[in-house]
Parts: structure tokens; sequence; C-alpha cells
């Protein structure tokens, strides 16, 4: 809805209010303001030079003044510079020069708001004001508003193309408009016009990460650090790109030197680094870390949440109470309100409160649910599609185009039914990498199949860039698992691809499946079904009428295993899932929650404990409030009655 503007006489009158208020510098604003609007306004402007008078005593802008106020922003007195600015305002208010200085002021003192009006103020003064173009366009990109900043940015450059601040503004909106390569283009023309500009390399990092090329992305932060060694930003960066790239110590050891480095700690940065370190299984550090971010931010729902997920929660427990509090302080904050409701719900589960436990998970789910738009039947129609694609026909097509590597393993199901479990204990063994949940296949079979071009010409360059997509580490392995649960909605171009690849379906208690997705908070998107019971019964009746299909059509090519018979009997359900990888019996993989590696799944905590009974047949305790869940099921034919 669009604001209206004041009347120049309202303006006027919180102006002279101002005035007699004492306070002299909003009082100049409001009528340098209505100077923008209405250059000729009288009484405004001989107020303005009556309200100088008495600031300054004097009624002309001398260069002098100016250098002093650039001295003044280059000392990063902040303050000081936006009260000069404003003072000299007074004196000149059509200097647009003024006004740019005054928007660099209030950006950098985070006053967003005035500062965009500020810099709209100077290019209103002089249409072709190159540099307040581009601080106006850097401002927009700040405030998350890459449209907008992408039109005044390319303004900006069209007038001179060798704004350095403004080429690297225009390649991070370009980022968050979701075009990275296009991005590289203005970020390597800022490197180019200033070797020495950091800002830039970490810009340019951050696109290629997200381009996946994460190892360029490295090469890229660590030549920022080579420029300026303790910077945070391109620390912490290099840790993130690191981690993906399953360089775990390496990350680690990145992003605690930019929080030793670095004054203010930003407890958003200490999340991230608790996250790591639970996932590689130091619960001590995790928990550390997010102390220390709750002491920083105790209202930090996200860091409560990932608290809670590594707390084994008791009775009289005073964090509960905590948590309790901030949902009630919370309520219209729909994003604390998911977190915390999650949180809750783990910590009343713990406590055996089930009644409790599930109310707040689907507080949690109901809020993670009104983040964005869902359709099932968007859903069934993308499954529909694939097995109108992948008929028995389909793969005699693509003879002598597969990729013949036996590398590949794919463990693969519905979210919660032991993937990670699998993936652990396979991974364990010394000829196995587990390369984790791998989005290249999921990315590239949804863009090719939404086009009707299923696959690229040449498939061989398909295969390859999978192979090439996963980590340096994964290279030298007999073995590489991708548990990624989703493909198994891909299995016909995994087949395709790779004939020779191992596919591992996990089955396991539908019930006990729809619990677990259902009291667990997913960061990824792509689950959207997960957070409402009857959507999460019919995208697995999809998943169940889905695998059905591909035992009809690739016979013999995928491997049924039973969560509940590997909880029953690890060693025997062991001793078979090495056989059907020709894998040679190692007695380590029984003890795989020793193995050291990333589990980034909501399985973290579960995996690190090994086998554990309580995790079958744990929806009994909430069979009544599963019932729209189970209700769609049994109508299907996939209960008992």
């Amino acid at each position: 809805m669009s604001v209206k503007k004041l009347s120049i006489r309202d303006a006027v009158k919180m102006a002279e209010k101002a005035q007699k208020a004492g306070d002299l510098i909003e009082a100049a604003n409001q009528y340098a303001a209505i100077l923008t609007r209405f250059p000729n306004h009288p009484n405004a402007g001989k107020r303005l030079k009556k309200l100088h008078k008495t600031m300054t005593g004097s009624a002309s802008l001398t260069q002098n003044d100016v250098n002093n106020l650039v001295a003044i922003l280059q000392s990063g007195d902040m303050r000081s510079a936006e009260r000069t600015a404003t003072r000299l305002i007074c004196i000149a208010p059509k200097e647009a020069v003024l006004h740019n200085f005054l928007g660099i002021a209030l950006s950098r003192l985070s006053e967003q708001e005035r500062a965009e009006k500020a810099f709209r103020t100077a290019i209103r003064i002089r249409l072709d004001y190159v540099e307040a173009i581009g601080n106006l366009g850097t401002l927009l990109c700040d405030l998350g508003k890459p449209d907008d900043a992408e039109i005044v940015l390319k303004k900006a450059l069209g007038l001179n193309p060798d704004i350095i601040e403004a080429n690297n503004s225009l390649g991070l909106a370009l980022c968050q408009l979701g075009r990275h390569q296009e991005a590289l283009k203005y970020l390597d023309r800022a490197i180019l016009l200033n070797p020495s500009y950091v800002s830039a390399f970490n810009s340019k990092g951050l696109a290629l990460s997200e381009l996946g090329e994460l190892n360029d992305a490295i090469e890229v932060y660590l030549a920022g650090l080579n420029i300026e060694e303790n910077n945070s930003e391109l620390l912490i960066n290099l840790g993130y790109a690191y981690f993906q790239s399953f360089r775990e110590k390496e990350a680690i050891a990145a992003i605690e030197k930019a929080i030793k480095t670095n004054e203010r700690t930003d407890p958003e940065v200490l999340l991230r680094l608790a996250v790591m370190y639970s996932q590689i299984g130091d619960r001590k550090s995790a928990v550390s870390k997010l102390n220390l971010t709750l002491e920083i931010d105790p209202e930090n729902a996200e860091a409560h949440r990932v608290l809670s997920t590594l707390t084994k929660h008791q009775v009289g427990d005073t964090k509960i109470d905590e948590m309790e509090v901030l949902l009630r302080k919370s309520k219209n904050n729909p994003i604390s309100q998911m977190h915390l409701g999650f949180a809750l719900g783990k910590a009343y589960e713990d406590i055996g409160e089930p009644a409790k436990a599930f109310q707040h998970w689907q507080t949690g789910n109901l809020n993670r649910r009104s983040q964005y738009s869902y359709s099932l039947e968007e859903d069934r129609l993308l499954f529909d599609k694939v097995q109108t694609t992948y008929t028995k026909d389909h793969f005699d097509t693509y003879q002598g185009w597969q990729n013949p590597s036996t590398q590949p393993i794919f463990v693969v199901g519905m979210m919660r039914s032991g993937t990670t479990l699998v993936e652990q204990i396979l991974s364990s063994h010394s000829q196995v990498f587990g390369a984790g949940e791998l989005v290249f296949i999921d990315d590239f079979a949804r863009a090719h199949l939404r086009t009707e071009n299923v696959f690229p010409e040449d498939l061989k360059s398909f295969s390859r860039g999978y192979l090439n997509y996963r980590a340096v580490e994964a290279k030298s392995s007999t073995r590489v698992i991708d548990k990624m649960p989703i493909n198994f909605l891909w299995i016909g171009l995994i087949k395709t691809a790779f004939p020779k690849a191992k596919i591992i379906n996990l089955v396991r208690e539908p019930r006990d499946i729809g619990l677990s997705i259902f009291k667990n908070y997913f960061h990824t998107h792509g689950n959207f079904y997960a957070y409402d019971l009857e959507e999460l019964a019919g995208f697995y009746l999809l998943y169940r009428q889905l695998m059905q299909f591909w035992h009809q059509v690739i016979p013999g090519s995928i491997y049924d295993i039973c969560y509940e018979s590997i909880v029953a009997d690890l060693r025997g359900e062991s001793e078979k899932l090495l056989e059907y990888c020709e894998l040679d019996w190692e007695n380590q993989v029984l003890n795989f929650q020793n193995t050291e590696r990333v589990v980034k799944t909501a399985s973290l905590s579960q995996v690190r404990e090994g086998i554990y009974s309580s995790s079958v047949g744990g929806w009994k305790a909430y069979a009544k409030e599963l019932e729209p869940f189970t209700a769609i099921l049994e109508q299907a034919g996939y209960l008992a009655k």
C-alpha cells in the first residue's frame, strides 16, 4: 500500500514544531525536504536561511566546509558527519554532493530509510550524479531490493562503467536474483578495476559457491585473504565453502579465526559454527557455541531449537520454562514460533509428555507451512509425468550412452526412513565414501523434465558432470554414496545414466515415518509436504506407488531394506547390505556411530547414538494425534485397519 505524502502545510507545521522544540537539525531537514519538492517555496527558503544563521552565523558554503565534511566521513565518525552534512544543507540545500554525503553517513548508521531519501534527493538535484546513483543502488541491494538495485546500478554504470562499488553491488544484486553467472561479469570487472578491492573477492566467492564451483570459490576467498588476512567476512565464507567441500577441520579453523579477529561476535555465525560442530559429532563444542549465542542473543529462537535437539531434557529443566516464555512473547513472529514449537516439542517428548509435545510440534509445523505455497496436485502431476517418461522402451533408447562406473551407490526413500543410518553403516567401510545429500540429480532432472527434454544429446556429459560434482575425497573411493532421499523420484534417470549403480531403498513402518517427519524441522527447501499431516500422507502414497512402478519397469534394480530389520539384526542386515554392494566384510561397520564423518540431516543426534529400539513403534504414543495421516493410508490400503 502506498504511503501518502505530507501536504506542504503539514510539512511546514512539522518543521515549525521541531524548531520550537529546539530540534534545529530536524527543522532544517523538513525545510530542505520542502524545497526539494517545491524549490521556489518562499517561506521554506526564508526560514531555512534564518535557521542557518541561528546555527552557523554564516550564509555561504565554502570549499573548506565540504573538505571538512569529507574528512569527518573518512574518520568514521558518522554521527558527526550526519550533523555536519545537515548543517551545510541548511546553507546550500541544492548542493547534491551534500545530500549524497548525508546518505553515506546515514547508511553507515543503519538509518537506511533516511539514507535512501538523501540519495534520491541528490539525484533529483543532479540527474546525472553517478556517485549518488551508485550509492542508491548499493543501498537498495543491502535492503534486499535487488530488482530496484539492478535498474539503478545499470543506470550508474551506463554513465560510468568504471565505478568499482557499483560493479560489485550489481554483482550482489544479480546474485540475490539467482543470476550468479551473469553476476561474475561485474564482479570480475570490479576486481580488474581495483585488484585490492576485498569486497569484490568476497562477492565473487559467494557467486561461485552458489554455482557449485566450490574449489574456485575457495581460491577466490584465499586470494582476498592474501590482501587482508583477517577479513572476517572472507574467513567466514571461506569456512562455509570448506565445509561444503567436506574439509571440516579447515572450515571450523577459518570461522574460529574470524570470531577471534572480530570485535563483535555475530550470533548467526556462532549458530552456524555450532551446527558444524554438531554435524561432525563434537557435541560439547556445539553446545558451548549455542550457549554463547544465547548469551549474546537470549531470544534467538533458532539457537534454542538446535540446542534442544542436542539436549536430553529432564523434568524440571528451566530451559523449558524459558522457551515457553519466549513462545508467548513471540506470538506475532511466525519464524520464532516455528523454531520454538519444534524445540518445545522435543523437550516435552524427552520428559514423557506426548500431548504437550505434539501440541508444540503442531505450532512449529503450522508456522513452517505458512511460509510457502505447496500443491500436492502439482507433485502428483510430476510423479505421473515421470512414469509416462520412463517406460520400458525408454531404457533401450540410450544403450551405448551410459556411464559404466560402478562407483555410485544411491540410498533413497522417504525422509526419516533410515537413509542416514544406512549411509553411516556403509561409509564406515574403508572402501566407501559418504558424500551426503547431493542436489545435482534432482536439480538436473526437474529442469529437463519441465522442458520436455529429459536428457542432453550426450548423456555422457550428464554422468561426467555428476561424478565431477562430488567431493575430491570421493574420487579415490571404490564406492561413493549419494543419500538424497528424493532421488527415489529419479531412479529411471539414475539407471539410464549409471546402469551399474547400486540403489538401496529404505522401507519403514509408515506411521513411524509420519511421526518422525512431523516432529522435525528441515532447513532445506523442497520438503514442503512435510508440515501438514494430510499432505504428508498424500506424498507418502505417491512414493509407494512410484516404487511399485520402478520394481515393475526395472525389476531387480533396487534393493529394499527394512529399517526395523536393521534395528533387530544389525549384523545380519549389514552383511546382506555389503554383499549387495559387492564389498568385503569389515567389522567396523557395526560401530558406525564412531565413524568420523559429517551428518548434515535431522538424524545427526540419533545416528551418533548407534542402534536404539525406541525408534520402532514410537508412533503408538501419538496414535490419536496421527489420525489425519493414518486414515488416508488405511483408505489406500497401506495400513491394516
